[in-house]
C-alpha cells in the first residue's frame, strides 16, 4: 500500500489484481485484501479528488483488479467501507476517452448491476448484496447518471456508447423512480445535452 501511495503505479495494482486471484479462498486473508482494498481505493480517490494525473494504465488495472475481488471475493467488495468510495471513483471515470480503461470501467459497472439481478431457474443459487448496491446506489447514483449522460453526449466510441446506454437503461430498470428523478436533474445541469441524447433518455 505504501509503495502504491507514493508512485500510483500500475505494477503495485497488478500484484493484487493477481494476488486476489490465487489466494483470495484463503479466510486468512481476508483482512489483508480488505485492507488492499481500501488502501488502493483511498488513494485513487485522493488523487481524483487533488487533481493529480492518473495514468490510463493505472485507471485500467485499478478497475481490472475491482472485477477480480467482485469475481472472487464479492463479500469483501460490498461490504468493504471503500465501496461507495468505489462507485464514486467509477462515476468519475467513466468519461475517460482511452479505449482499454473505458472497458475495464464499464466491465466492473455491467457486473455490479448484474448483481441486483435475481437467480434465474436453473442457475446456482449466490450471495444476494442487493441491500448494500440499494445503499450505495440511493447515495450515489445522481452523479453516477450525470456521468452517464455526459458521456453519452461525449464522443465516446459508438461502443463505450452502446454499452453505456446498457448500463443506463439497466439502473432505470432496478431504480426507475429515483433514475427519473437524477435524469431530470442532470439534464438541468447539461442544457445542451444533443438532440441524440435527448431522444434515446426519453424512450426509456
Amino acid at each position: 500500500i505504501a509503495q502504491f501511495e507514493q508512485t500510483l503505479s500500475p505494477c503495485c495494482v497488478d500484484c493484487v489484481t493477481k494476488a486476489v486471484e490465487i489466494f483470495s479462498n484463503n479466510k486468512e486473508s481476508s483482512e489483508l485484501f480488505s485492507q488492499l482494498l481500501c488502501g488502493y481505493t483511498n488513494r485513487v480517490f485522493i488523487a481524483v479528488k487533488h487533481g493529480e494525473q492518473i495514468e490510463p494504465e493505472v485507471v485500467e488495472n485499478f478497475f481490472d483488479m475491482l472485477t477480480r475481488y467482485l469475481l472472487f471475493c464479492p463479500a469483501l467488495l460490498f461490504r468493504s467501507v471503500a465501496f461507495p468510495t468505489v462507485l464514486e471513483i467509477a462515476s468519475y471515470f467513466i468519461t475517460i476517452q482511452e479505449a482499454a480503461p473505458a472497458r475495464k470501467v464499464l466491465n466492473f459497472l455491467e457486473n455490479i448491476l448484474k448483481k441486483t439481478h435475481p437467480v434465474a431457474p436453473g442457475q446456482a443459487p449466490r450471495l444476494n448484496f442487493t441491500a448494500q448496491i440499494d445503499a450505495v446506489v440511493e447515495n450515489h447514483g445522481a452523479n453516477l447518471v450525470q456521468q452517464i449522460i455526459m458521456g453519452l453526449d461525449s464522443a465516446s466510441p459508438s461502443v463505450h456508447q452502446s454499452r453505456l446506454q446498457n448500463i443506463y437503461t439497466e439502473m432505470r430498470k432496478h431504480y426507475r423512480v429515483p433514475v427519473e428523478g437524477w435524469t431530470m436533474n442532470a439534464l438541468s445541469n447539461l442544457p445542451n445535452v444533443n438532440s441524440t441524447v435527448s431522444e434515446f433518455l426519453s424512450s426509456q
